[in-house]
């Protein structure tokens, strides 16, 4: 299964940020990666992940269970195979 994607992360907020924290995130990294004020590359497609985090955390719902899902401990790794030595 594939790991959730982080909306936290790409605001620069811990898991479980609080509304106003979300917002006030997104406002100030909307002013630095908007494209009519960013013409670097690859600005138009940061803000847009900036925008689509910001709505997917601005509901309760989406936004509680990420939560949960981000801080469900992660599948322990599968066992290596026995490695099998040379008979002398």
């Amino acid at each position: 299964m594939m790991a959730p994607n982080n909306h936290f992360a790409t605001l620069g907020l811990s898991i479980g940020a609080d509304e106003n924290q979300i917002k006030k995130a997104y406002r100030t990294l909307a002013k630095k990666w908007h494209p009519d004020k960013n013409h670097e590359a690859g600005a138009k497609e940061k803000f847009q992940e900036i925008a689509a985090s910001y709505e997917y955390l601005s509901s309760k719902d989406r936004r509680e269970m990420l939560e949960r899902e981000l801080r469900k401990p992660a599948a322990p790794a599968p066992p290596k195979a026995p490695q099998s030595t040379p008979q002398t």
